[in-house]
């Protein structure tokens, strides 16, 4: 050792941390003599594990720091550790890298530090480190991280940090890309479902749930079907005079004046006629429909069924909503 010459500056010197410098001469503080002669292996290893009851290893609380620094050499390329410098303030820390400090008055040691603090954001359990936890950085942190390892002529920090920031943004918009495909695909399948919705909830001579009175008339009218009975209010029967296989249709409405439901009663059909109605009904309600004691229901969503039930050759198709 000679005059102006401190741990930390050798271990650095031969890309040691303090620690290591320290273990690897038994020393017990910074504290140094002018011609002491220090032992140096750039090969060192510090052991910085120790195995639990249960046989597994895992980083001992009081080496993460040591664990981070050697870590980030190899993330980076280079890094330059203080551990005294783990008791500053966040605000402290800045005011020793901020745009006021000259650059050549930035110390690496500094910028390193408040750059592990920044990762350590992203890793608040501890667990292993790798270019994922750096890449969770946010585009702001990069920014100020390489102009801060610009500064204090980090070259090797700011090439990993411009590498990883180039996959992140990548990253990012591969993510942005697959989101903006996913809700695409989503709004189209909702506008298919409400389609079909829509569709299935259109029943048997164009009436469907919910349509006003005067719609449910234009429909029925449209259709050949005219008034024959007002059994109260919102209860009314309508025949069709040309069309021999509907005896008649019973519409109910609602207290808003809406279909509520309906019934179609067909005079007796032969089975290819019946066939051809159950046919009608799989084009407007779906395949997919349950059998019950010989009725046959399509469940149209909304707590909305559709019921077609035969008794000797009778058919009659009903519309509830529950």
């Amino acid at each position: 050792m000679k005059k102006g010459d401190t741990l930390s500056g050798i271990a650095k010197k031969y890309g040691l941390t303090l620690s290591q410098l320290k273990e690897m001469n038994n020393l017990s503080s910074n504290t140094i003599k002018i011609g002491q002669v220090l032992q140096v292996d750039e090969e060192y290893e510090e052991e910085i594990y120790e195995e639990d009851d249960s046989g597994d290893w895992y980083i001992a609380p009081d080496e993460w720091y040591e664990y981070e620094v050697e870590t980030y050499k190899k993330l980076f390329g280079a890094w330059y550790s203080n551990p005294e410098l783990m008791s500053l303030s966040d605000d402290d820390l800045s005011s020793f890298v901020s745009k006021n400090v000259e650059d050549k008055d930035i110390s690496p040691e500094h910028v390193c530090e408040w750059l592990r603090r920044k990762i350590g954001v992203n890793n608040p359990s501890q667990v292993e480190i790798d270019m994922v936890t750096v890449m969770m950085l946010s585009p702001e942190i990069y920014d100020q991280a390489i102009e801060l390892a610009t500064r204090a002529d980090l070259s090797s920090i700011k090439d990993t940090l411009l590498k990883y920031k180039a996959q992140m943004l990548a990253g990012h918009a591969e993510n942005e890309r697959q989101l903006k495909e996913f809700e695409e695909q989503e709004a189209q399948r909702k506008q298919e479902e409400e389609s079909k919705r829509n569709k299935s909830q259109k029943g048997l001579f164009d009436l469907s749930f919910g349509m006003t009175q005067s719609q449910m008339k234009a429909a029925l009218k449209n259709n050949g079907f005219t008034l024959s009975k007002s059994m109260d209010s919102t209860t009314m029967l309508y025949g069709n005079s040309s069309n021999k296989l509907v005896d008649y249709i019973l519409v109910k409405l609602d207290n808003n004046n809406t279909l509520k439901g309906w019934m179609v009663e067909y005079s007796t059909l032969s089975q290819s006629q019946i066939q051809s109605i159950i046919t009608v009904l799989m084009s407007k309600h779906g395949e997919d429909y349950k059998t019950d004691e010989g009725a046959l229901i399509w469940d149209l969503g909304n707590s909305r069924t559709c019921v077609l039930g035969v008794l000797d050759g009778s058919v009659t198709v009903f519309y509830t909503e529950d």
